[in-house]
């Protein structure tokens, strides 16, 4: 009796080591993703509805574009902190610009300059100055976060260009009036690159 016992447990420590190893990779998260969509669509018809997967794609398009940048960083072994303040001081530099000129390239190409400069500084610190990207990129959070607050007077930047609404909205039509965020397409090509 004591030898049988002893194989069932043998046999459910090795069921639940297979198990724990499958789900402990990336087939794992695919697993529990799959789970949950499906959990979900029962739970709800409205779902898998192309509305309710655009407002999803919306949602995490800038999450996501900066995952993608983090993910370069920490592969090479190193950490930023400063990715979230960076991303507010950007976008109300380009909202200033835009609000200011009417220009959307120009607001663009600010914002997008901006934020290779800020970039540019970390590298720069951690790299040539030798200081651990720890304390570089926290002390650019600060400065980033301070100088959009310092900025904008901690209000939101309003009353910009009606051409703005372009980039927030559809930016693909076609005859049978399929519309494709802006922001949805480009966070699924980075991510499926």
């Amino acid at each position: 009796m004591a030898v049988k016992t002893e194989v069932i447990k043998d046999l459910d420590s090795s069921r639940w080591h297979k198990i724990r190893k499958l789900l402990s990779g990336e087939l794992g998260l695919i697993l529990i993703l799959t789970v949950i969509m499906i959990s979900f669509s029962i739970l709800s018809p409205y779902f898998f509805n192309s509305r309710n997967l655009l407002n999803i794609t919306r949602q995490v398009s800038i999450t996501l574009i900066v995952a993608i940048g983090m993910t370069f960083v920490i592969l090479i072994g190193e950490i930023d902190l400063s990715v979230g303040s960076i991303v507010a001081l950007t976008g109300v530099a380009a909202a200033v610009v835009l609000k200011g000129s009417n220009s959307i390239l120009l607001a663009i190409f600010s914002g997008l300059s901006l934020g290779a400069a800020v970039g540019f500084l970390n590298g720069f610190l951690t790299v040539f100055g030798k200081i651990q990207s720890f304390i570089v990129t926290l002390a650019i959070l600060g400065v980033a976060r301070g100088a959009a607050l310092v900025w904008t007077d901690g209000k939101p930047v309003s009353r910009l260009p009606a051409d703005f609404g372009f980039f927030r909205s559809r930016l693909f039509w076609n005859s049978s009036g399929f519309n494709c965020d802006c922001r949805g397409c480009i966070s699924s090509c980075l991510f499926c690159s």
